[in-house]
């Protein structure tokens, strides 16, 4: 299309509301599935397992706990690999999205890896409103390069999307 259609696009992609942004903070969010989120919700549903499993072994005959007992501490370490612990439900969607739970993180208060990608973009649609203004020339033209050299170094599909993007 012409240049200033795709000065406005861009505009939207690299704008305080963009939807880049919008989605990739709600899918990370969505995929921290170990995370824990409230201290209430895990004590309660400790508490109730316990609970639970008080019921079952007062409903059990005196032969049937000790047979329960045994065949928990014999085969306690052969039924989890040796000892190791299970990995928790959800890990292996967390696992999936790292790259993107590293992409969005604010570590110490220094923009995210996406915030400067956003700021790059923002320079590329600096560049194609000057280009798409008459009379105003050329100005920078090296902002698009420097956006697919910033976005080849991440991770994930991120290289994909930008390539496409511009």
């Amino acid at each position: 299309e012409s240049p200033s259609h795709a000065a406005e696009v861009t505009n939207v992609l690299s704008g305080p509301t963009s939807p880049i942004v919008n989605i990739l903070n709600a899918v990370s969010d969505e995929t921290k599935l170990t995370e824990q989120r409230g201290v209430s919700a895990s004590g309660l549903a400790e508490g109730a397992q316990n609970v639970g499993a008080l019921e079952v072994q007062s409903a059990l005959s005196s032969r049937s706990q000790r047979l329960l007992e045994a065949l928990s501490s014999g085969f306690g370490d052969s039924v989890t690999g040796g000892g190791e612990e299970p990995a928790a439900p959800g890990q292996f969607v967390e696992d999936r999205f790292a790259w993107l739970h590293t992409f969005v993180a604010e570590i110490d208060g220094q923009p995210s890896q996406m915030s400067e990608l956003m700021g790059r973009l923002t320079e590329v649609y600096q560049e194609l409103n000057k280009l798409s203004t008459p009379g105003i020339g050329a100005g920078d033209v090296t902002a698009i390069a420097r956006f697919q050299e910033f976005a080849s170094r991440l991770e994930g599909p991120l290289p994909r999307w930008a390539t496409q993007i511009s």
